[in-house]
Order: structure tokens, then C-alpha cells, then sequence
């Protein structure tokens, strides 16, 4: 975005409402719109994965530098405050275990509660877990969380840039491929990702590194003996780290 800025007297950005307050900030975009408007004139337009081949770059990697994105300040003050009040001084770390359900990909992304529970016994407790989990949850859901110690905040999320304002008052973020995932790689926060397979984004199984956010540590699935691998490195991790 910002390299198309230098060469357009003002660029729009138009996402969905979730995006559109995240985006009004960023780099390059003079403005953030949910919607188009009838009568809006512009003399170009392209869909935003298409700006590096519209830009002329045959990586388009070369133009992301992290942080692309970040978290307003006032926002990040009020998350401040409220997580010295639940855990002063304690290291903090932002969970995320599945995606949205009506993703066509989700049954390979996604994990159960049951499954990522065990990464949360037995470390520091001067660690604070928070669920990032949004959408409609049923209240056992919720009271599962809390009796496992998670603090669930998904109700406090209404848009991305109250998402980002929390991402960047936490130590550590911990995701499945999920929109948190890229919005943590995005900040430059520390980044934990569960990933199922191999994918342009992410970069490849094995790897031990991301291909688009130097932030991001992946942990692969086993294509043969599934999850529990992945799960057994990144709690060896987690207990290291904490």
C-alpha cells in the first residue's frame, strides 16, 4: 500500500466492516471504506493481491516489512490496563484453536479445546491465558474456558483493531491458520501458528520459518500420525519459553 500511495494523489481501501477500522490507520491508505459508495469515482482499481504484479514486483514479498499493520494507541491503553488488573505483571499469551466453521478448509485448521488444554497445564503460573476465540459461543464453552484457567475475551473483540490493540499488549500469540494468525504476523508480535499443510502464505511443512512474517514460528502437522506431533513440539516450546 504504501508503495502504490507514492504513485496516486490518494488510495481508498474498501473491506469488510471488521477490516475497514484496522485498515483506516495503515500505511499508504487514505482512506478505509466497508462499503462503496454509489457515486465514488476513482480512475483505478485493482483487487489488493494483485498490487504486486501491478506494481511491477516479481516478489511480492519485497515490499512486506514488518509491522505493515498496527493497533491504535488508545485502544492499546485501555488493554493495557485491563490485563495489569486480571494478571499484573504476568507473562501473557492470546490463544486461538479454531477458525470460523464455514470456512471449506476448517476441518484441517481447526482443533478442539480438549486438544489444546494440556499446552496450559503445569506451566509458570505467572502466566495469563486469553481466549481469542470470537463468534457465538455456548455458555458450557465459556464456563470450560474459565474452569481451564483461560480468560475468554472473544466479546470484547468487536473489529480487527480492537483484535490488534490487545495483540500488542500480549507476549505471545498461539493460532491455528485463522485471519488472528496473519493479524499477529502482520504486528510483528511473536507467533506461534499451528499449520496443517503446505501453503503459499505459511511456506513449507518442515520449515522453520515463515515465508511472509519473520515473527511467525509454524508447527507442522504430520500428514500420517496428525496433530499430536505439532502439539508435543509447541508445548515443549511453551514450557521453555515460560
Amino acid at each position: 500500500m504504501p508503495r502504490r500511495s507514492r504513485r496516486a494523489q490518494a488510495s481508498s481501501c474498501c473491506a469488510n466492516p471488521p477490516c475497514a477500522p484496522l485498515l483506516d490507520n495503515a500505511a499508504g491508505v487514505s482512506k478505509a471504506l466497508d462499503t462503496l459508495p454509489a457515486d465514488a469515482r476513482y480512475d483505478y482499481w485493482t483487487p489488493l493481491l494483485s498490487l504486486p504484479y501491478r506494481l511491477g514486483l516479481a516478489d511480492g514479498r519485497a515490499c512486506l516489512q514488518t509491522p505493515y499493520l498496527s493497533a491504535d494507541p488508545a485502544r492499546r491503553t485501555q488493554w493495557r490496563a485491563q490485563l495489569d488488573a486480571w494478571g499484573p505483571g504476568k507473562r501473557k499469551i492470546g490463544l486461538v484453536w479454531a477458525g470460523a466453521a464455514g470456512n471449506t478448509v476448517d476441518r484441517l485448521r481447526s482443533l478442539s479445546l480438549d486438544a489444546v488444554l494440556p499446552l496450559t497445564a503445569g506451566l509458570n503460573p505467572d502466566t495469563l491465558f486469553l481466549s481469542l476465540q470470537t463468534g457465538e459461543l455456548p455458555a458450557h464453552e465459556l464456563e470450560r474456558q474459565c474452569l481451564a484457567g483461560l480468560i475468554p475475551v472473544g466479546d470484547m473483540l468487536p473489529d480487527f483493531a480492537a483484535t490488534a490493540a490487545l495483540i500488542a499488549e500480549l507476549d505471545l500469540v498461539i493460532a491455528v491458520d485463522t485471519a488472528v494468525a496473519h493479524l499477529a504476523g502482520a504486528l510483528n508480535k511473536p507467533t506461534w501458528v499451528l499449520l496443517p499443510g503446505t501453503d503459499w502464505r505459511w511456506g513449507r511443512p518442515g520449515s522453520p520459518a515463515c515465508t511472509l512474517y519473520p515473527s511467525v514460528r509454524p508447527f507442522w502437522r504430520d500428514p500420517v500420525t496428525g496433530w499430536d506431533k505439532a502439539l508435543t513440539q509447541l508445548g515443549a516450546a511453551l514450557r521453555e519459553r515460560t
